[in-house]
């Protein structure tokens, strides 16, 4: 989404590299090894900020050595379940696990994500005890979720939109336009945040062009209908947030 229109702004060739793992970590220690020449983007989401609480000895301060550009997206969270479960809502759900004669699982996108933390703190709410499943991506975790593997997930509203039109898994609580589920007295304020970041001692040179030319892919119908689909909400609602 970014890339191509990145480089017809700027013009200069964009390239994704994916650096999968750790969190993000692995990524975030690239960059800020990078040279400082303005050339190299990271694109993070909020386990940027929680990674330092969970690993010892980071090769990079989140801090000191990253400066964010500009929100790319927000990307409310959604319950998923298989839809072989009765629940229908997260009050059958908390009653069903906690009569049930079995040990429930619940899938995220690895330990310290926002799905992570966002189902933690829903069980510690609802007074239920689940078995956290972490998986290296959201697709190991919906395969798992529709074949009986986890009976539950936590994942960004993106997240498996064919598989649950399809009937294949149920969505019983996902976030509004505002960040705040609200189901059956279980208040929630759970979000993930999705940011562009550069390194620190590059970032005033680079700041104006950068955001300059993200304001002007999102002024563009292809970037407000990304940025809207992205973050699950209307192109209205998106077009008021940028």
């Amino acid at each position: 989404i970014y890339a191509e229109r990145l480089s017809k702004r700027l013009g200069q060739q964009f390239l994704v590299i994916n650096r999968q793992g750790a969190g993000g970590t692995i990524a975030a220690a690239a960059v800020a090894k990078a040279p400082a020449d303005g050339y190299t983007l990271f694109m993070a989401n909020s386990q940027h900020s929680v990674n330092p609480a969970l690993y010892d000895n980071l090769p990079y301060d989140s801090l000191k050595d990253f400066k964010p550009v500009m929100n790319l997206a927000y990307t409310p969270l959604m319950i998923v379940i298989n839809p072989a479960l009765p629940p229908r809502n997260v009050a059958e759900l908390i009653a069903y696990s906690k009569a049930a004669g079995k040990p429930f699982s619940y899938g995220s996108g690895g330990t310290g994500s926002a799905p992570h933390l966002g189902m933690e703190y829903f069980l510690q709410m609802a007074g239920m005890r689940i078995t956290h499943a972490p998986y290296k991506s959201l697709g190991q975790m919906g395969a798992d979720l529709m074949s009986g593997q986890i009976d539950v997930g936590w994942a960004g509203a993106p997240f498996g939109v064919d598989a649950v039109e399809q009937g294949r898994t149920r969505v019983i609580a996902k976030a509004s336009d505002d960040p705040v589920l609200d189901r059956q007295t279980i208040r929630l304020i759970v979000a993930n945040a999705t940011e562009l970041s550069q390194r620190q001692d590059v970032f005033v040179r680079f700041m104006r062009a950068y955001r300059e030319a993200l304001d002007w892919v999102y002024a563009t119908p292809e970037g407000l209908k990304a940025y809207a689909e992205w973050s699950n909400i209307s192109e209205a609602t998106a077009k008021r947030a940028l």
